[in-house]
């Protein structure tokens, strides 16, 4: 299967459940992505890899492939979260200032 500017959703759907998928993946610019340890006394063996801007995929499950995809929306998701607490900062420090105290008094100061 060759593809092109495809979305995460329409490669998986094209992924039977018993499939095998070996191959490559070239990834969004600096997206790094992270993998689960593979215990190698136990005969897995990484099925997938980084290589730079590639994902390598050597007989990679369709289940394999969705976590990815999972990890990734929730990378998204938090990216989301934290633009949506930086917009209640922002909301909040103006409201600060539009309460600023202000002080009355007179005082001398000593050196």
């Amino acid at each position: 299967m060759v593809f092109k500017d495809k979305t995460r959703e329409e490669l998986l759907a094209q992924i039977n459940t018993a499939s095998l998928v070996s191959g490559y993946v070239e990834l969004p610019a600096d997206m790094q992505l992270k993998f689960p340890a593979v215990d190698i006394r136990q005969g897995n063996y990484k099925t997938m890899q980084q290589n730079g801007s590639r994902l390598i995929l050597r007989y990679a499950g369709k289940a394999e492939l969705e976590k990815l995809a999972e990890r990734e929306n929730k990378i998204a998701e938090y990216r989301s979260q934290l633009s949506e607490i930086d917009l209640k900062i922002q909301t909040i420090t103006l409201c600060m200032k539009e309460h600023e105290f202000f002080y009355t008094g007179e005082v001398k100061v000593r050196e």
